[in-house]
């Protein structure tokens, strides 16, 4: 058969060799497709930036000429662009025509979309080629060469930088660039000496592109509107000047300028001028002192031979004529204002640092802004208020709002001094949130951050078409592009200013700026529905998906795929028409659609071996849920394949290979639809392959089937197994192992399996047991085997049906109104759908719509009031229901008459219905609303807008470790009837309390012996007799919570809902999201639980889910550090812990020197895969996952450095499914001592070093042959976890 094979390749080369003559010979006999030479050594000569710190690049290349006779010579550059925000190559962006005879061309970057289209853009990737092409005699037309080689570079990056309005933050801005794989790198280097290079750098911040806006990343933040990215530095002091440089990092195969060609951005920092009045003389005159810090610079670059002080005096607004103070080498003036005189002076001061050097320049400084005489009060700025039209600019939100952008805007905010342009508060700068969880609408984290003290410049300003005099600005809009089509955002931004203050430290008074933050104001965004190339794509049946079984070899094959498909819908999933099996009548009631995949979308690939699927599973009934359940994470994602533009009318097959697998074996394969903005499909059918063998005999007489694997649905069986080419299979399949007893048996002949690789088994009933036999027929000669062993399967149960898609609120005018909501999603038949709706995110209370339709309208809601609502699928047939949509919030709109809306979301109760007592007795502090008082407070609370009822309790009379609140029960009983929440603020903590949280079976049975029963809260802190274990680092006091009824002092031992604790914690911002932990101490098992957690941020709180009264703990868990612990070992652990929890090693002491023992290191990965293991299988997960080889490779014993990498290294291959070849061989010859590395460890070292998982030291000398340390150890992981992406 290998002797038949080579032939027929070399047949089949010889054909295509003899078919390229034709072609050639006949190009040449028509005189059609001539080919000019082709450039060739096509370059970037210089790239860098001219004395006028403009880009330029110069290219060269070479070219052998022209034929004889040509004329109209060209030699043409042709630019591809890389795209902004997608990184698609946007072909021919620009061409140049040139002269033949040219050799070389300079580029720049000047392009404007108005005066110079015909250049480069700033801040791109460009790829380029050259093509020549000439006019012939005797020719019809021009001959043109094959394309030069591929050159690709950077264009210049523009940065500027500025001070933030008010302080001396540092807003650096610079070209966002993208290439095809997404954002690059860069590296900021800021520095506060004068020269004109950065030498002492003073800080470096390095930007990791695709990192940008995840938790623990420089807080840079995208403006999409103006394509740039922004990064501000919070270090800089008042009059110094620093120099900036920001240092773009593409991937190797980009040329860019290098670093010490790059232009430094120079930003002088404000003179901070301050005034303060402070007193009159004896004839009333007003005494100000107005005083600033000295300007400071570094002397080695600037000899200072004095600093001059100019203060400017200003009568009015307009005054060009300044009265000027020449103040050398003074930081202070005093001026007296004469009684009576209200002229509104403002001050400003400028420095003028002059030169010892004749041959430099004086060095300018300036107080930014005038300071007028009046004592400034520092005041929050307003909320800003954000609006859905402004008429005279005629922009309206419906109109600008897209399935992929939205536009917002708000009402421009005034000093208060008067309405006006002039009046404009122009130090007010914003923060802006991008929510799309509506968990994170109240406090959003960082991560969800994208602009940060911006300003707003003209292209921000909405002004009027018809202006008054003086009033032009009416508002600021803020666009934001990439969304996804139907879906919900929640738009939060805050207004900020900052103001001098005097703050002490260290025993001295520093005068710094400080912001002051509005409240939020949130403007919910409904993306309208787009059904072109950003749908989620649905996964395909099989057919269409199928194999080339030609294709098969030891190693390969071909997938493949219709890129457009008739579907039926039914089970929950799309199925190809081919595959109904029923009558005329059942056809006509199926939903039916056509099924297209957009070009530009991806095929990725899917694969693992049948019989490691089977270990991981631990029984061979493999099923289709387990492709998106256990075997997913487990599977080879292979690169995807981008779906090409085919005409409707052509063959839509889509053909791609999967290479690299190993003979003689069964793959399960499938594939997922992958759409442009990255969400996949659910995964397709699977289809198993069964590699070739090195030799394939055909037996003589038929032989049953030897190995059959399938996979099971909820009523049929997809069987695999080796088919031998011209065969026909009978399989039989009964419910008993009893052959003669089955009644299912079909005959599948030869033809119908040359056509796909199994045999669908239809007709089969859920959640059932079945047992199947198979034989093989000759057709030829009519022999049969004997029937196979019987497999036994059981089917699927059924599934609850997936959540509904497209849930979304009406994109009509009247989607939402004052007082109704209207909600729309993709409807299926057989389903009914379950709208879940409330006035709260925990769904208390809340009222569901059966609906058989795909819209629904609540109506009689409040106006301006939030509300909730998710949608849930009932299968009609199963009556099984699905999982929620994600919830979504929306507000009603706001009436004309909004009484009813305008709530306090804090109402607290007046007057003596809370009675609070003046002292603390006896260690404790009381208070108390019962009997009368109870009665009365109820109606306060039944006459309250709001859902929240406050109750502060933060500011006792003197210090206090007890606190003691007592409630009526008719007050609780009230509070749960109107679904309000209860609010407590404590000294220690804070306690939200939902509805009917404390009505449990216990409070019911104090309520019947006394239906006025006093419910008693005590709180204790800090509780004594609790102490944390070494693996918890408390950030906030242990404190303890009894609740129950006051005449027991009992507390109850359980509630209907858990309460939510808040811990006020110092510094919060310096810890990373999700570092922060609260825990429930279980007095059964004496440990601490962890409870459900959230981080709060813009307050400074992290809150915890009481699910029972006792004692909690807010605390960082992690590893017990024991002694001294260097630096670097102790930042490595600490990052590692903020993302993974290491419970193989935080419950012993930490030892940075103790050696690491081979079966405590392989815990420690698996710790970081997210295993459940135990001391009994732990060997054998890390064998199936590939993290070790075999669990008879790890013994008791310490584990050898070179070993250790080795399983990093094999960590890696499993965290990112990529291969760790070494390839740089100049990065390994620094250690002199790799001969000591153990021969099967030594590619993953050499890995190791080229990546930085290993680094450099002084020593020249890795000792691979020597224990590895934990210290060694964590700091090597930490920077894995780099490379993996974790970090």
């Amino acid at each position: 058969m290998r002797k038949r094979s080579v032939l027929i390749k070399n047949i089949s080369r010889l054909m295509v060799l003899v078919m390229l003559l034709g072609v050639y010979a006949g190009n040449v006999a028509f005189g059609q497709t001539e080919l000019a030479n082709t450039p060739r050594n096509y370059k970037v000569d210089a790239i860098g930036y001219d004395e006028n710190e403009e880009w330029f690049a110069t290219l060269s290349w070479q070219h052998d000429g022209f034929p004889a006779g040509a004329y109209e010579e060209l030699i043409t550059a042709t630019f591809n662009e890389i795209e902004y925000g997608t990184g698609r190559r946007i072909a021919n962006a620009l061409q140049i025509p040139m002269p033949g005879s040219q050799r070389n061309l300079t580029v720049n970057d000047r392009y404007d979309a108005e005066t110079s289209t015909n250049t480069l853009k700033p801040g791109h990737i460009y790829e380029s080629h050259l093509t020549a092409s000439c006019m012939v005699p005797d020719r019809s037309g021009r001959i043109l060469s094959l394309r030069s080689n591929l050159i690709k570079f950077l264009t210049g990056v523009r940065v500027e930088a500025k001070l933030v309005p008010g302080t001396n933050n540092i807003r650096i801005i610079w070209d966002d660039v993208w290439d095809a794989d997404g954002r690059i790198d860069y590296e900021i280097l800021i520095s506060d000496i004068s020269g004109d290079a950065i030498g002492s750098i003073s800080h470096t911040e390095r930007i990791i592109g695709s990192r940008i806006g995840e938790p623990g990343s420089p807080p840079v933040t995208i403006n999409t509107t103006e394509r740039k990215l922004e990064f501000t530095y919070t270090g800089a002091r008042p009059g110094r000047r620093y120099s900036i440089k920001v240092i773009p990092i593409p991937d190797s195969d980009v040329t860019a300028v290098s670093s010490d060609r790059i232009p430094v951005i120079r930003v002088n920092t404000s003179i901070l001028l301050r005034v303060s009045r402070v007193g009159y003389t004896p004839e009333g005159d007003a005494i100000w002192d107005l005083s600033w810090d000295p300007i400071v610079l570094d002397e080695d670059e600037f000899k200072v031979a004095r600093i001059d002080y100019i203060l400017y005096r200003y009568s009015h607004d307009n005054d060009d004529n300044p009265a000027q103070y020449i103040l050398p080498n003074m930081t202070s003036y005093r001026v007296i204002i004469p009684k009576g005189d209200t002229t509104p002076y403002k001050f400003s001061v400028v420095a003028y640092a002059r030169s010892a050097d004749i041959s430099q320049g004086d060095i300018y400084f300036d107080s930014g802004t005038r300071v007028e005489l009046k004592e400034i009060i520092p005041r929050i700025p307003e909320a800003p208020e954000i609006v859905d039209s402004f008429p005279e600019a005629e922009l309206y939100y419906d109109e600008l709002l897209t399935s992929h952008g939205a536009t917002v805007m708000w009402k421009v905010p005034y000093n208060g001094e008067g309405v006006g342009d002039e009046f404009i508060d122009r130090d007010i700068v914003y923060d802006i949130y991008l929510v799309d969880d509506i968990r994170y609408v109240e406090s959003p984290p960082d991560e969800f951050k994208i602009a940060s003290d911006i300003s707003m410049g003209r292209a921000n300003e909405i002004k009027s078409k018809n202006p008054t005099p003086g009033r032009s600005i009416l508002g600021y809009r803020y666009d934001l592009t990439g969304l996804q089509s139907r879906s919900i955002y929640y738009f939060v931004i805050r207004a900020k200013k900052y103001y001098l203050v005097e703050e002490r430290r260290g025993g001295l008074v520093v005068t710094t700026p400080k912001a002051f933050v509005s409240k939020d104001s949130v403007k919910v965004i409904i993306t309208k529905p787009d059904a072109g190339t950003d749908r989620i794509p649905e996964a395909p049946s099989a057919p269409p998906f199928g194999v080339d079984k030609d294709s098969i070899t030891e190693n390969s094959a071909t997938l493949i795929l219709k890129k457009r498909w008739e579907a039926y819908f039914k089970d929950n999933r799309w199925f190809d028409i081919s595959l109904f099996e029923g009558t005329d009548e059942e056809f006509q009631q199926l939903e039916k659609k056509i099924i297209n995949y957009e070009p530009g979308w991806r095929v990725i690939p899917h694969l693992i071996r049948y019989q490691y699927a089977v270990e991981i599973l631990g029984h061979p009934n493999i099923s289709y849920r387990d492709l998106s359940g256990e075997l997913g994470s487990f599977a080879t994602t292979l690169p995807g394949t981008v779906i090409p533009d085919i005409p409707e009318n052509a063959d839509q097959t889509i053909r791609f290979d999967i290479t690299g697998l190993l003979e003689n074996t069964a793959y399960i394969v499938w594939v997922t639809v992958e759409n442009n903005d990255g969400i996949s499909s659910y995964p397709s059918d699977p289809i198993i392959i069964n590699t070739s063998s090195p030799e394939v005999v055909n037996p003589v007489t038929p032989t049953a089937p030897d190995y059959v694997s399938w996979i099971v649905g909820t009523n049929f069986v997809d069987l695999f197994w080796d088919v031998i080419p011209g065969m026909d299979y009978e399989i039989r399949c009964g419910t008993e192992e009893n052959l003669e007893s089955a009644k299912i048996s079909v005959t599948v002949t030869a033809a119908e399996l040359a056509e796909t690789s199994y045999y669908r088994l239809t007709g089969l009933q859920p959640d059932t047991l079945y047992c199947i036999w198979i034989k093989t027929i000759n057709p030829a000669t009519g022999k049969e085997s004997v029937f196979s062993n019987p497999v036994i399967i059981r089917t699927e149960a059924y599934s609850p049906p997936p959540p509904p898609t497209g849930f979304g609120v009406s994109t009509a005018p009247d989607g939402v109104t004052q007082n109704s909501i209207a909600y729309v999603w993709v409807s299926r038949p057989g389903y009914t759908y379950i709208l879940e709706f409330a006035d709260n995110s925990s769904f208390t209370g809340a009222r569901r719509f059966e609906v058989t339709a795909d819209t629904y309208r609540v109506a009689s809601l409040i106006s301006n009031r939030r509300y909730y609502a998710r949608l849930y699928a009932r299968d009609n047939e199963t009556t099984l229901i699905s999982e929620p949509t994600r919830t979504i919030m929306v507000i009603t709109s706001k009436s004309r008459d909004d009484y009813d809306s305008s709530y306090d979301l804090e109402d607290v109760p007046t007057g003596d219905v809370l009675v609070i007592s003046p002292k603390v007795v006896g260690g404790v502090w009381t208070a108390s609303s019962t009997g009368i008082n109870a009665h009365r407070m109820a109606e306060q609370v039944r006459a309250m807008h709001g859902y929240t009822v406050k109750i502060d309790l933060s500011r006792p009379p003197a210090k206090v470790q007890t606190i003691r609140l007592e409630l009526g029960a008719v007050l609780i009983d009230t509070l749960s009837e109107l679904r309000k929440e209860l609010y407590i603020q404590l000294p220690s903590n804070d306690l939200v309390i939902l509805p009917q949280t404390l009505q449990t079976d216990e409070y019911f049975r104090m309520k019947a012996m006394d239906s006025n029963f006093t419910l008693r809260l005590e709180v204790v802190s800090p509780a004594t007799g609790y102490t944390a274990p070494s693996n918890l680092n408390l950030v906030a006091p242990i404190t303890e919570f009894m609740i129950g009824p006051a005449a027991t002092g009992r507390s109850f031992a359980s509630l209907v809902r858990p309460i939510l604790v808040g811990f006020p914690v110092a510094n919060l911002a310096s810890y990373r999201a999700g570092e922060i932990g609260t825990y429930l101490y279980d007095l059964r098992s004496r440990s601490w639980i962890a409870q459900n957690t959230v981080a709060d941020y813009a307050n400074g709180k992290v809150s915890g889910e009481m699910t029972r009264p006792g004692v909690m703990a807010a605390a960082t868990r992690g590893v017990a550090q024991a002694g001294t612990v260097p630096r670097d070992v102790e930042e490595s652990l600490k990052a590692i812990q903020a993302v993974h929890r290491l419970p193989s090693i935080e419950n012993k002491p930490f030892r940075h020197s103790d050696p690491v023992k081979q079966k405590d290191l392989v815990k420690l990965l698996l710790d970081l895969a997210g295993a459940s293991y135990d001391n009994n299988n732990f060997l054998t997960m890390a064998a199936r996952s590939g993290i070790i080889q075999s669990a008879t490779d790890i013994s008791d014993g310490y584990a050898r450095k070179d070993q250790a990498i080795s399983l990093l290294i094999s960590y890696y291959r499993f965290r990112t499914k990529l291969p760790a070849n070494p390839d740089n061989p100049s990065a390994w010859s620094y250690y002199r001592d790799l001969n000591r590395v153990s021969s099967g460890y030594l590619n993953a070292v050499r890995f190791a070093i080229e990546n930085g998982v290993v680094q450099e030291n002084q020593t020249g000398y890795l000792n691979p042959d020597q224990n590895i340390t934990y210290g060694e150890l964590v700091v090597m992981l930490k920077r894995l976890l780099i490379i993996c992406g974790d970090l």
